[in-house]
């Protein structure tokens, strides 16, 4: 019971963390980086409905996103390992069932974290 309880708690605190996460790399005055795979996420705020249409390119730079909110001192092939393998949980999770179609991402991406072991 104690495992359960503390990984709801787990659960919310990195929720309310990574809801906060905008596009990151949006606004870089020193590169051009339109072309890159962690930019033109914009489902950080989406239900699963929106995230299950959308393009895996727009899944993989929101995840980007998510990752560099909570490991912001990695490398970016670092991040994309780790984004790669929260799109995939986030997709397995919700693939299949109108169930989670009303949850937020960020609940879903933060549980998938925590079961990845990446908070």
């Amino acid at each position: 019971m104690f495992f359960i309880i503390h990984r709801i708690k787990k659960d919310k605190e990195l929720e309310k963390q990574i809801s906060n996460s905008t596009e990151i790399y949006q606004n870089n005055q020193y590169f051009d980086v339109s072309n890159e795979w962690y930019v033109g996420g914009n489902l950080h705020q989406s239900k699963i409905r929106e995230w299950k249409s959308a393009t895996n390119e727009n899944k993989m730079a929101t995840c980007a996103d998510f990752i560099m909110k909570m490991k912001p001192n990695i490398s970016l092939n670092e991040a994309k390992y780790y984004a790669l393998n929260l799109k995939n949980c986030i997709d397995e999770t919700t693939y299949g069932s109108d169930y989670t179609d009303q949850e937020r991402v960020t609940q879903i991406a933060s549980t998938c974290a925590v079961v990845l072991g990446y908070n």
